[in-house]
Formats: structure tokens, C-alpha cells, sequence
């Protein structure tokens, strides 16, 4: 549709809310049958990323930059680094992930992350 927002600024807006800590507008972005992959772990639906996102903003207080991104009209995969800390220490990992579109909202993630978010 003309005038919908492009792959690469709804992984930035996507980013942003995460990093501003904002599950409103973080969840808004995502389609209600939103499929997030991470790890062995596959959460269905946008109430059950919200649960996800809440006990990371909780536990590990997550920040991420964006290094690179390749997108096209449906799809972004985005390489990026996470500062975040855990049990008092700061970390650092490195992390991919690949979106998948639905017009203005996200409706696909897979995120591979280097590393463990655990000591």
C-alpha cells in the first residue's frame, strides 16, 4: 500500500520501542498471530511476546544497536549488538534477527543470539 513504512523503519521503530522499554508500542507493531522464534523457544501470538518482553526489560534490562540491515519489501535481516546486564554485570552479545512483514506490522521473527543472556 502506498504510504505503508518500509522493512527498515519498522525494525527501527520496532528497535526503539524495545530500547525505550515501551511493551505498548513494542506489542502495536506486531500482528496479533505474531510468530517469535529465539533460541529452542517459539511463542505464538502478541499477548505471549508481551510476557517474553517483560521479564527481559525485568531481568536483563536490554538495550540493542543496530550494526547492518538488508531488506527488501517483506522481510529485514538485521545484525545488531545487545548491551545488558545480568546479576550486576555488564555484557555484551552479538545478535541476528530476520522479520518477516504483514504491511505495517511484523508478523515473523527468528532471533539467533550469540551466547547465552545467563552468566
Amino acid at each position: 500500500m502506498a504510504g505503508d513504512p518500509q522493512p527498515v523503519e519498522l525494525v527501527c521503530a520496532h528497535l526503539s520501542a524495545f530500547n525505550e522499554r515501551d511493551l505498548v508500542r513494542l506489542l502495536d507493531g506486531l500482528s496479533l498471530d505474531v510468530v517469535w522464534q529465539t533460541g529452542a523457544d517459539t511463542i505464538v501470538g502478541r499477548a505471549e511476546v508481551g510476557v517474553l518482553m517483560t521479564a527481559a526489560f525485568e531481568g536483563l534490562t536490554p538495550s540493542l544497536e543496530i550494526r547492518s540491515v538488508v531488506a527488501d519489501d517483506a522481510a529485514a535481516a538485521v545484525e545488531m549488538v545487545e548491551h545488558y546486564r545480568y546479576d550486576g554485570v555488564d555484557k555484551v552479545a552479538a545478535i541476528a534477527a530476520f522479520f518477516a512483514f504483514d504491511g505495517r506490522l511484523i508478523k515473523r521473527v527468528k532471533v539467533y543470539r550469540e551466547g547465552s543472556a545467563d552468566p
